[in-house]
């Protein structure tokens, strides 16, 4: 009986704590078309700034064939209509936080026409930037030596393509939905992985090309203004020799041993000279200087010059190994394309 007694006491404060429920449920329901009467009154109140300037932006849009973006600041001339549309709404993006806090029927106002809060004002800059750009020459592509604003335009694409790159690798990007958005919109993609050594092979390809072998002179200036091809080809001379070297000594093959190899054959195939001397100098000299590869009887390259692959440096000068991060440093495209 008592057991009977304390389950119907249970059901019937179930039955009230429903029923309760039901009542915050309505009273809720209640408050919340009260405050959005209340919102919908406010956004309407005339005199009011902030509403005016939101019906300026509602007119933009419907000008535009519904495109809400209004174009940063700095496009317009001192003292136009559209110069402080432009203005209020970096100022609408500066506020998202505290205004979706304090103001929530504006964030959602915004919102309701597309406004976005995810573009800052450094980011769109530079996006006008850009979208003159093409507008003007047809394309995205940047040259890094045009000057100082076009070198900082060329590093801020570099930096999208690769974040583009990772958003469709599936992996972590800073790329907002609006950001992406934009840049897909120019045409914009993501940047191909190259490593830089196929970089520099490429550029090796393109010398030979042009003047029928692969010999490139200490000194020679790419058409980017780099010496990054003449650093690059002394270093694979000394990496080579460090690859002799290790074969000599034996050893497991291993995977980084493979990949020289695979370079080696695709060096040899364009003629490379894996050995250089300077013009006047002794063979035993030189080789303090380069640190060349062993005997002519132990290279089995014969690249087009000498046996094992043996050329004359064009300068008279000492040939000095670089170092790997100034090579790799030096190895940028010229130009940023999309």
């Amino acid at each position: 009986a008592r057991e009977d007694a304390a389950r119907l006491d249970v059901e019937r404060l179930e039955t009230r704590l429903s029923e309760a429920r039901d009542v915050l449920a309505a009273a809720s329901r209640t408050s919340r078309d009260a405050n959005r009467e209340v919102f919908r009154r406010e956004l309407k109140e005339p005199g009011c700034e902030w509403n005016g300037m939101f019906e300026r932006l509602v007119r933009h849009r419907e000008e535009n064939g519904g495109n809400v973006y209004v174009p940063t600041e700095g496009n317009f001339a001192a003292g136009t209509k559209m110069r402080e549309l432009a203005v209020w709404c970096r100022e609408q993006r500066d506020d998202a936080a505290g205004m979706e806090r304090t103001m929530p029927h504006r964030h959602a106002a915004l919102e309701g026409i597309g406004f976005e809060f995810d573009l800052d004002d450094k980011w769109l800059t530079n996006y006008e930037n850009l979208r003159r750009r093409k507008e003007e020459r047809g394309h995205t592509r940047v040259a890094r030596d045009e000057s100082a604003e076009s070198k900082t335009l060329a590093l801020w694409v570099t930096r999208q393509r690769s974040l583009l790159r990772k958003h469709d690798e599936g992996r972590p990007s800073t790329l907002t939905p609006g950001k992406l958005r934009r840049l897909r919109d120019l045409g914009l993609r993501g940047a191909k992985k190259v490593a830089a050594w196929d970089i520099n092979y490429n550029a090796l390809v393109a010398f030979r090309k042009e003047h029928g072998h692969a010999r490139v002179p200490q000194k020679y200036v790419g058409p980017d203004g780099s010496k990054s091809l003449a650093f690059w080809v002394m270093r694979m001379r000394k990496d080579y020799k460090v690859h002799k070297d290790r074969l000599n000594e034996g050893g497991e093959r291993t995977a980084a041993r493979e990949v020289m190899e695979e370079r080696v054959r695709k060096l040899d195939d364009l003629g490379f000279v894996w050995r250089v001397f300077r013009k006047g100098a002794s063979r035993e000299d030189d080789e303090k200087h380069v640190g060349i590869i062993g005997d002519d009887a132990d290279n089995k390259h014969r690249l087009g010059v000498n046996a094992g692959g043996i050329g004359t440096v064009d300068s008279g000068e000492s040939v000095v190994m670089q170092e790997e991060d100034e090579d790799n440093a030096s190895a940028e495209e010229a130009l940023v394309d999309h």
